[in-house]
């Protein structure tokens, strides 16, 4: 009676599986996590097996007559039967050659035409082909390009959102928010490429989320019905734009970030996406590298304390305050106290203050300090 029944239940598989391939192919999306399906006499592209979609094939397997249950076919397109699918590294893997032409560096040029840009631009671009390819365990593509300019409609956020190849767009994505941690980790394991749009928006804590999430190359992550975590690979890479020039906070861990003014309204060349890719791609199997070395994140560091914002408090503090001159006598100071100072001058402007940022504008601002056994020490005259 058991041989029976499993003899039935085989004859049943084998049926549904000849109906399946027959009419069907099937892939499983790796980032997605979902079945996917299209009709070979149809020759549509592949859709996700919803709902409606599983009912549907049930019901087409039941007419041509095989003898199929629901939790047959949720076993069957639940199996490694199907055949595993990456989109982003399928994508690079069917490249044509490259035929030698710089689109990398004409694409960054249509942006702005700084030197450094283009350069630090093509580096970018290679770090988010890496990034794709999964090779890339050790480091993440830890830059964030930033396209500044105060004018609205200038086609910032067309630029990102274009330079991926119309078979990866939906990978991409401008909604993005740091303090919601599970979620901007699952967007970091399944996007291509993340645009943080109004960046001059982003708060200073949010900012210093950003630089830590941006620096991950793995993800510890709890996958839904599961209790514990795991390590799952990072896939995006970070871009970003901005109405305002003022909005990095941190002049010592700026090296992450790249403003660049934008030269007016950014008119893209024709891309040739297969093109631009084989570019970056033979460029990596060339070795060309990827990341910023120590002296160009310190040329970059330097560069962008031109998009240093300013502390809400300085004007405050330079009529409360003085910096010594080389030579001139000088008061030594606790953070306490300048803090103490400044706020019975204007309690208004100090209430968003919080003393752990209020260091960092003081280190801004250019005020000196002295380690001592106490403390630290900075140098000042009370006005």
């Amino acid at each position: 009676m058991e041989k029976e029944k499993d003899s039935k239940l085989k004859q049943a598989m084998k049926g549904l599986d000849s109906f399946l391939t027959t009419h069907y192919s099937f892939r499983y999306n790796q980032i997605t996590e979902q079945c996917e399906f299209h009709d070979k006499h149809k020759f549509d592209k592949y859709r996700v097996v919803d709902e409606r979609e599983f009912n549907t094939l049930v019901i087409n397997a039941i007419e041509e007559g095989v003898n199929c249950m629901d939790r047959d076919m949720r076993r069957y397109l639940g199996s490694s039967r199907i055949p595993s699918f990456h989109p982003v590294t399928a994508y690079l893997e069917h490249l044509p050659h490259w035929d030698g032409h710089d689109r990398v560096s004409e694409l960054a040029r249509s942006v702005s035409d700084e030197t450094q840009w283009v350069e630090v631009f093509h580096i970018w671009m290679l770090g988010m082909v890496m990034q794709w390819s999964g090779k890339n365990r050790m480091h993440g593509n830890c830059l964030i390009p930033i396209l500044v300019n105060p004018l609205q409609g200038l086609k910032k956020s067309t630029f990102c959102r274009s330079l991926l190849p119309p078979a990866l767009r939906g990978y991409y994505t401008d909604d993005f928010d740091v303090t919601r941690e599970g979620d901007a980790l699952r967007k970091m394991r399944s996007l291509a490429l993340i645009n943080i749009d109004e960046f001059n928006r982003m708060e200073e804590g949010k900012l210093a989320r950003l630089k830590n999430l941006v620096q991950m190359s793995g993800l510890s992550m709890r996958r839904p019905f599961q209790s514990s975590y795991s390590q799952q690979p990072r896939l995006s890479s970070f871009i970003g734009t901005s109405n305002f020039c003022d909005l990095l906070t941190d002049s010592s861990g700026n090296r992450r970030f790249y403003p660049v003014m934008t030269k007016g309204s950014i008119r893209l060349p024709r891309i040739n996406y297969k093109q631009l890719y084989a570019q970056l791609r033979d460029e990596l199997k060339h070795n060309r590298r990827y990341w910023l070395s120590p002296k160009e994140e310190q040329a970059v560091s330097l560069r962008n304390d031109a998009f240093l914002r300013r502390p809400i408090e300085e004007s405050l503090f330079y009529s409360c305050f003085s910096l010594p001159r080389d030579g001139e006598k000088f008061q030594r100071w606790t953070i306490g106290q300048i803090y103490e100072v400044m706020k019975k001058a204007s309690p208004e402007t100090m209430r968003d203050v919080k003393m752990r940022t209020f260091g960092k504008h003081l280190a801004l601002m250019g005020v000196k300090k002295l380690h001592t056994r106490y403390g630290d020490q900075y140098l000042l005259n009370r006005l």
